[in-house]
């Protein structure tokens, strides 16, 4: 299985977040760029042995430490002997300032400066790398194709970026190979299961469909779940589709959209209707509203914000069009100026149960706020 498009986003030190984690600054030392570089190499060498030949990899960090950025693109390049090329993007988005990468840089360890390997000791060499200093052929690398965004620029974050296109296959000489950091990683796949069509018992589908009135046009086909596990649904598109069909043993950490979560137990409504085992999930409202049917409720700007200010609201203190429709899982509707913002709820016999993650729900209480400062 081989891949046109590989974004390469690995695990880093982070100090490029500072203004936004200042608790970076109590925890941050050299020794982080160091202990991360070799995994950061076998991420991206990795990501060459998936990719097409024309394909191209984004290899990303939210670090500014050449250990993290320039050390590993320099390590891969001198590796591939020219099948893996830096790709000049210079071009693109003209008016995003940032900063060329660089072809010599030095390391530091236990608050010592080094620019080359062979003037470490024994005993430093053991607890380092040369892959994480500048190769000899540095200048000839087109390392200023990569690029850094820097934070005091455009007011953001700083982020290091870097885009290969690999021009043919390529295997590494074993014995050059296993002088660079590692080999390919053996991730621990435990737990990580295949993904299999969502076939619940038919009167599951059938309330699914009758309690949310889904329309026609809602693929059910496209519903997935990792084979073993009921309890969270995910949507997936054709080509997503297409892959698992080509590829049955493959196994996948996560994709697509969780659309349903089970609930504890089925519900009946107050007309004895046979309620679904699942509710819909806010990560997905965008993707479901317009296939949803009177499960969805337009609420006024007022409402929505009292909604979102606590966790609940008593039935008496609803709207008559939130009172009238059926117990279970419902979507609160606010429409400003063609913009709709959804809020998944569990309506009861007693209350409005706003169901969001805390961070989402402050998110959309601040835009609402942002309404109210421009309707004066």
């Amino acid at each position: 299985l081989l891949f046109d498009k590989i974004l390469c986003d690995v695990p880093c030190s982070a100090d490029g977040t500072l203004r936004k984690n200042p608790n970076i600054w109590g925890r941050w030392h050299p020794r982080g760029s160091n202990g991360i570089h070799s995994l950061q190499f076998s991420i991206l060498r990795r990501s060459c042995d998936l990719l097409k030949v024309g394909g191209r990899i984004v290899y990303s960090t939210c670090s500014l430490n050449p250990v993290e950025d320039e050390a590993v693109i320099a390590s891969l390049l001198k590796l591939s002997d020219g099948a893996m090329q830096l790709v000049d993007v210079s071009h693109i988005l003209p008016d995003l300032e940032r900063q060329p990468g660089q072809s010599d840089w030095k390391v530091m360890h236990e608050g010592e400066w080094y620019s080359k390997f062979e003037d470490m000791s024994e005993e430093v060499q053991y607890r380092m790398r040369s892959t994480m200093l500048p190769p000899e052929n540095a200048e000839s690398l087109n390392l200023d194709r990569t690029f850094k965004v820097l934070p005091h620029k455009q007011n953001t974050g700083a982020f290091f970026l870097a885009i290969l296109e690999k021009v043919r296959d390529f295997e590494a000489n074993p014995d050059e190979e296993n002088s660079y950091p590692c080999k390919s990683p053996h991730f621990n796949m435990k737990g990580v299961r295949t993904l299999v069509p969502f076939e619940e018992e038919p009167e599951v589908l059938t309330a699914l469909k009758k309690t949310y009135e889904l329309s026609d046009e809602f693929n059910f086909d496209n519903l997935y779940i990792q084979d073993g596990s009921i309890n969270k649904v995910a949507y997936i598109d054709d080509h997503m589709k297409e892959l698992i069909r080509l590829n049955p043993d493959l196994r996948i950490v996560t994709c697509g959209v969780r659309v349903f979560d089970r609930v504890p137990a089925p519900l009946v409504s107050q007309n004895g209707r046979f309620d679904p085992k699942y509710r819909i999930c806010q990560d997905s409202i965008d993707l479901m509203a317009p296939y949803l049917g009177d499960r969805k409720v337009t609420v006024e700007h007022d409402f929505m914000k009292t909604l979102l200010e606590g966790t609940s609201i008593p039935m008496e203190d609803c709207p008559k069009s939130v009172q009238e429709i059926e117990n279970g899982c419902a979507v609160m509707v606010y429409e400003f100026h063609g913009t709709e913002i959804y809020v998944i709820c569990w309506k009861g016999d007693i209350t409005l149960r706003v169901y969001m993650k805390n961070s989402m729900q402050k998110e959309v209480l601040n835009f609402m706020s942002f309404i109210d400062t421009m309707l004066g």
